[in-house]
């Protein structure tokens, strides 16, 4: 857990590469429906994670909801909920935990494993969820559950 820590301070976590079609998807279904970034991110990330969201997908979210998941202080919040609150209907996600999660609570999840390589979310999706492993994928598979 220290190493995590040391890395979210360390303020690196705004220097991530963006995904392949990513800006692009995220433009494309932005014109279908108000997007909303539901993020297991701590509180204290909140400041880097808004420049970089401003920097890299500008004007394209509605809002920024932080669980603030493994922070050693603070309310904590998980994904289905934060997704009830904003009443979203699908969630995008590159963890089977957290599609499990939104699936049992009735919102539908995508789930991202970019070009099959994601190890941490492998395992049988859940109902009401669609693996996906590009962003062309992701943005067919959303217009398919918009239009179901």
């Amino acid at each position: 857990m220290a190493l995590v820590d040391e890395f979210l301070q360390s303020g690196e976590i705004g220097g991530l590469d963006i995904v392949k079609g990513a800006q692009e998807g995220i433009k494309e279904l932005s014109k279908l429906a108000d997007l909303h970034i539901v993020t297991s991110r701590q509180h204290a990330l909140e400041d880097c994670t808004k420049k970089y969201i401003e920097n890299n997908f500008p004007g394209m979210f509605k809002s920024l909801q932080f669980g603030n998941h493994y922070a050693s202080s603070g309310k904590k919040r998980n994904k289905s909920e934060m997704c009830q609150d904003i009443g979203a209907t699908i969630l995008i996600d590159d963890s089977m935990t957290y599609a499990r999660d939104v699936a049992s609570h009735g919102i539908r999840a995508v789930l991202f494993d970019l070009d099959g390589t994601y190890m941490w979310n492998k395992g049988d999706v859940p109902d009401n969820c669609a693996r996906v492993t590009d962003w062309e994928q992701a943005v067919a598979t959303v217009k398919q559950m918009l239009s179901s």
